[in-house]
């Protein structure tokens, strides 16, 4: 059998829907004769599977594997451990791609010689409706990894995998993990960071799909969502406090940014505590927030200790609020 150039995974769950459109245009590919596309269903409780080897059994670029574990990052790791592509890309299975889309990326890649290339893409809203948030100039250029880094910090660029095209060898060494929500939002940034050539085509070749029910319209009451965006917040907020490749004047927005949204998620997520009746979980969190903006760190760095303060206050405030309105003693979080 041929050994394809690129390698498709899509991680599939509860997307009847959608899977079928969202194959349909990696079959119309202008490359799909030099791709495969890995279908991972992962536990769906609708008839996804069914559908999924419905399309592989009239095409024989398509394979279909299963885990029973209902997580978008071990689908994602176990199509990486068939994938016979040298280039590997993702989707998630309810969006769409433009027909040379990854034509367009691996051009861009092979003629900067970069480890990376990426494109932008377009929000498709419940109702059909296009939403462009990007540029659409068609330009083809380098962008250093520090600059997308800041990008991805600042979500001024997507911190998902899709999008992308990476070197099959990208992935020897690094995995996603498993088992977290929010995965991408702890991953994406260090990973770009660590490249030495990124290419970037300015031209929206990615259709994002709003669906309801989608981990990123919005928290629900799962305390999981909660902990695991506040702890990827935190990693945030670590990393740059240690990155060097960041300019002072981009380092010092990208602190502004983050404190203020680190701050905003942990006082959601005590709340949130609060109401399952959580007071010691509450209070570790309040004070292990506290901790993160001590003033120790940023000593070097007037601007950053004004922040911090700023930060610690308004927090203190956020949560004091919270505490009036469950009509609970604020003593518990002293």
């Amino acid at each position: 059998m041929r050994t394809p150039k690129l390698s498709i995974i899509i991680p599939v769950y509860n997307v009847a829907s959608y899977i079928e459109e969202s194959v349909y245009s990696l079959l119309n590919q202008t490359v799909i004769r030099d791709m495969e596309i890995i279908l991972v269903e992962n536990g769906s409780k609708d008839n996804s599977l069914e559908l999924c080897h419905k399309l592989s059994d009239c095409n024989p670029c398509i394979k279909v594997i299963t885990t029973d574990i209902a997580d978008v990052s071990t689908a994602r790791n176990c199509g990486l451990n068939i994938a016979r592509g040298s280039l590997i890309g993702f989707i998630d299975g309810d969006d769409t791609v433009e027909p040379t889309m990854f034509e367009e990326l691996i051009k861009a890649k092979e003629a900067f010689h970069a480890d990376i290339a990426y494109c932008n893409f377009k929000y498709v809203q419940l109702d059909g409706t296009v939403e462009h948030r990007f540029p659409d100039t068609g330009a083809v250029s380098e962008i250093s990894p520090s600059e997308l880094c800041y990008e991805i910090l600042m979500e001024e660029s997507t911190s998902a995998p899709w999008a992308r095209i990476y070197d099959r060898s990208f992935f020897d060494n690094r995995k996603f993990p498993e088992r977290m929500v929010y995965e991408d939002h702890s991953t994406m940034y260090r990973w770009m960071s660590e490249m030495s050539k990124i290419v970037h085509i300015d031209k929206p070749l990615y259709n994002y799909h709003a669906r309801i029910g989608s981990i990123t319209n919005g928290f629900d009451k799962d305390l999981r969502k909660y902990h695991d965006y506040f702890y990827a917040e935190i990693g945030r907020l670590d990393f740059v406090y240690d990155y060097s490749n960041l300019d002072s004047v981009h380092k010092k927005k990208v602190l502004r940014y983050l404190i203020k949204n680190t701050r905003v998620v942990a006082a959601y997520y005590v709340n949130m505590l609060l109401k399952n009746n959580d007071i010691e979980g509450a209070r570790k969190i309040y004070r292990y927030y506290l901790d993160i903006l001590d003033i120790r760190r940023v000593l070097s760095s007037p601007f950053l200790i004004v922040k911090t303060l700023e930060g610690r206050h308004k927090f203190k405030h956020r949560v004091s609020r919270i505490l009036e309105s469950l009509y609970l003693d604020q003593a518990i979080l002293k």
